[in-house]
This record gives C-alpha cells, sequence and structure tokens, in this order.
C-alpha cells in the first residue's frame, strides 16, 4: 500500500484562496444589485419622461391644445379673478353690449375692452354694429342670448334656392 503525504501549507493555500472566492462572489453580487436597483430607477424616470413628451404633443408643445394655432389663438375663457373676468361679469346679460359701454362699466379703456373681446372665444358678436354678446358655455348648443343668426339660420337661408321665373318655369316642365 502507497501512503500519501498531504501538505498541510499547499491545503492551507487552498482554504484561503476559497474564502477570498467567497467574498469576491458577495461584493459582485452587492454591485449587481446595486446595478439592477439604477436600472429600475432609470426605467422609472424613462417612463415619466415619455409621458411628459406624450403629454406636451397632446398639448402642442408649448402649454397650448393641439387645435390653437401660435400667437392668434384665442383662449377659452379668462381665468377667475382677472380683468378679463370682470368683463364676463358685466356682460352676462342677454343684450348686446357696444365696446364704450363695456369700457365705462367696467373702467377699462376701450383699447383694452378691445384686446380682451378678440383674445377669448366667450365673447362674440352679436351682428355687424349690434354689440358683443358673453357666451357661458363653451358648447356651441348652448349660448346664451344668441340671435337666430348665430343659432345656424343664416346658413339654412344659404342653402334655400331664390324662386324666379326661369325656376318655376323648369319646375313646371
Amino acid at each position: 500500500m502507497v501512503k500519501k503525504q498531504i501538505d498541510i501549507g499547499a491545503l492551507q493555500a487552498l482554504v484561503e484562496q476559497g474564502q477570498e472566492a467567497a467574498q469576491l462572489k458577495n461584493s459582485l453580487k452587492a454591485q449587481v444589485e446595486k446595478v439592477q436597483k439604477a436600472q429600475q430607477q432609470l426605467s422609472v424616470q424613462l417612463e415619466a419622461l415619455s409621458s411628459l413628451l406624450q403629454e406636451g404633443k397632446k398639448m402642442g408643445g408649448r402649454g397650448r391644445p393641439k387645435g390653437k394655432a401660435g400667437k392668434g389663438a384665442k383662449e377659452s375663457h379668462p381665468k377667475p379673478n382677472s380683468a378679463p373676468e370682470n368683463l364676463c361679469k358685466v356682460m352676462s346679460s342677454d343684450r348686446p353690449m357696444q365696446i364704450e359701454e363695456i369700457a365705462k362699466k367696467t373702467s377699462l379703456s376701450t383699447g383694452t375692452v378691445k384686446q380682451y373681446l378678440h383674445k377669448y372665444d366667450c365673447f362674440y358678436s352679436a351682428g355687424r354694429g349690434k354689440g358683443y354678446l358673453y357666451r357661458h358655455s363653451s358648447s356651441a348648443g348652448q349660448l346664451t342670448g344668441a340671435t337666430g343668426m348665430e343659432l345656424g339660420q343664416k346658413t339654412a337661408r344659404r342653402g334655400s334656392k331664390k324662386v324666379t321665373k326661369k325656376t318655376k318655369k323648369s319646375a313646371g316642365k
């Protein structure tokens, strides 16, 4: 029988190498966990950024609704407790008001009143020289103080043909 001798120094070196490998494995595990957490945080931030970009596209890029044009676009209604909001309060009656009358009641200049009337969609003309009205709601069917012309009768009249002698003769044939 052959006897083998075990080298204790070599065995002790192997054990030390094993311990070092275990320590390296644990530190690598910790680093992998840190990287995974960072990836999760980045994905959350990426989702938030993409949702902000989508919202920006819906709003038309600069905080305006998409359907509105740039500088010439009208806002739907003035902000609460602002000077144009006072026009809404003054013009809440059903009768059209002239610019001078609105300016006197709001104590604003006529130029400022004109600017506000043209800046917001809730103010509209009652007809040439008849004055201006205030639309309480932005929906088309709920105009307050609207005359028949604003409610669509004007377009209905355009579509009807004028009866003349020629049209009577051609209809009789």
